[in-house]
């Protein structure tokens, strides 16, 4: 085993100096590699060689022995991905060389200097005036394209946190106590629907269920969360209003406090059907559940809101849910 922890050693360096990971994902790197290593030993398995079976096993083993059941599909793959980033790294045939590049070549021109690389099979040349030092460098990639969430959540694990943590931090929910004093804002509104609402267009009325509604686009559901938190809906800011439990169709729903959420459209994107993170959408229907009906609830909750029933507190650790309040200035 002293082969292997100097092993752990050298990759924790690597991750250091060459992937510029910080302390905190080290860490964590650093725990899943060394039970892996053990594990994979006992059972006479080689540590370089990625398992997809025995990575399975390992989690499931982790998760019993510290009482948390069954990880999330986030974490496992998270975890999947850390140890794949070791295997890939220890199998190796020689020690890897520094992350920098060797200058380029340059071929003697009368005009501006032409610099390029070799890349496997193809070249690519790319004419430029720059100094060496602000060389930009193409690769002719010929790989399967990156799955990019899973790209981008190996990135901030690599800073030191999640996506899901990470879209809690810039995610913002209606306080409980203003969704209680009136939900839904405008009753009598409803976003157009195809499905629900066929041949009707914004601005037409419409029945929804026993009652009458204007239909409309998503301008009432931020015009709602403007009354709810008192600060105007930040033009050109990246933020958007989104639906935490979709039927923005439904009345009783659309412009309802309970559900709605101030989220960056990059982490909005990840809730989406096209394009979903395993554990972001849960999450955020798990904070509203928290927020607006688990104690004291906000109004009776309809038929397609119910607990998720996931651990907050173990995707999130210490970042918390936050609640916009109205701005001091």
């Amino acid at each position: 085993m002293t082969d292997w922890a100097q092993r752990l050693k050298q990759f924790v360096e690597y991750l250091q100096r060459e992937r510029r990971v910080g302390s905190s994902a080290q860490h964590q790197y650093r725990s899943i590699v060394k039970d892996w290593i053990e594990f994979s030993l006992v059972r006479h398995h080689d540590p370089t060689v990625f398992d997809q079976a025995l990575v399975d096993s390992l989690l499931d083993h982790r998760a019993h022995r510290n009482s948390r059941g069954v990880l999330a599909a986030g974490s496992r793959l998270s975890y999947a991905s850390n140890l794949k980033v070791f295997c890939d790294w220890a199998s190796a045939p020689r020690p890897r060389a520094p992350s920098h590049r060797p200058p380029p070549r340059a071929v003697a021109s009368s005009s501006a200097p032409q610099r390029w690389q070799q890349r496997g099979h193809a070249e690519a040349r790319v004419p430029s005036t720059r100094p060496a030092s602000s060389q930009v460098w193409i690769d002719s990639w010929q790989g399967p394209l990156p799955a990019p969430i899973d790209a981008l959540e190996q990135l901030l694990q690599e800073g030191g946190t999640t996506i899901v943590r990470a879209a809690f931090q810039y995610s913002f929910f209606a306080h409980p106590d203003a969704v209680r004093s009136k939900t839904p804002w405008y009753p009598q509104r409803a976003r157009t629907s195809r499905e629900h609402y066929p041949g009707r267009d914004r601005g037409d009325s419409a029945m929804w269920r026993d009652r009458t509604v204007t239909l409309g686009d998503n301008s009432y559901a931020q015009h709602a969360w403007v009354k709810y938190t008192g600060r105007p809906i930040e033009r050109g800011s990246g933020f958007g209003v989104r639906h935490i439990w979709g039927n923005p169709w439904d009345p009783a729903a659309f412009t309802a406090g309970w559900n709605l959420c101030y989220m960056p459209f990059w982490a909005g994107m990840l809730t989406e059907k096209q394009h979903p993170h395993p554990q972001l959408e849960a999450a955020v229907r798990q904070a509203a559940w928290n927020l607006y009906f688990l104690t004291d609830p906000v109004c009776e909750p309809p038929e397609f809101v119910n607990d998720p029933g996931i651990d907050l507190g173990h995707l999130l650790g210490t970042q918390p849910i936050r609640v916009l309040q109205p701005s001091a200035n």
